[in-house]
């Protein structure tokens, strides 16, 4: 074989370890967001928001903040029934000063706004809006829901003292399972 052949080789085999080691990555990022899209839908399931507050009649209003990294998986609950109504998905992009917040149920903040934290939380009432993010300390800005990677699976922090000023009722069974 000449060397000709051999680099060619080598450079095919290269790149297909290089597609393998890069579909393996995105299949991992897809799957922990279908997971914490899976969380965002079942938190709703016990979580009961007062009528008055309900972006419309029968619909729950849940806003991404920062760099939306769920691709599709959002797009399984945009739509789905919960026990108060419809979801409805909106991705509101990064921090801003105006930032379209209002009417929101609950709000996701993304990693992307770790560093804008107090001022996003500022934009809303943390007691009317169920707050979620993906980093720590989230809750100790005031969040009431912090999801965090521990070894190969993704866990949930509540922040129980706020739970008990919000004027939305969080059922005891999510409190209890997001303490540790």
């Amino acid at each position: 074989m000449s060397s000709r052949q051999m680099r060619w080789k080598w450079s095919r085999g290269l790149t297909a370890a290089t597609m393998l080691a890069l579909s393996a990555a995105v299949w991992a990022v897809d799957v922990e967001y279908q997971i914490k899209a899976s969380y965002l839908y079942n938190f709703m399931q016990f979580v009961s928001f007062p009528q008055d507050s309900l972006a419309q009649e029968g619909q729950i209003k849940v806003c991404i903040v920062g760099v939306n990294r769920f691709g599709d998986a959002l797009d399984e609950i945009d739509g789905a029934k919960a026990p108060q109504g419809k979801v409805v998905v909106r991705s509101l992009g990064r921090y801003r000063s105006n930032l379209p917040v209002h009417g929101c149920n609950v709000l996701f903040l993304s990693s992307s706004e770790e560093r804008e934290t107090e001022r996003i939380l500022k934009l809303v009432d943390v007691r009317e809006v169920l707050t979620i993010s993906e980093y720590s300390p989230f809750i100790d800005y005031g969040g009431l829901i912090e999801l965090y990677q521990k070894d190969d699976s993704i866990r949930f922090r509540v922040n129980a003292s706020l739970v008990t000023e919000t004027k939305f009722k969080v059922a005891a069974q999510l409190v209890q399972l997001g303490v540790e």
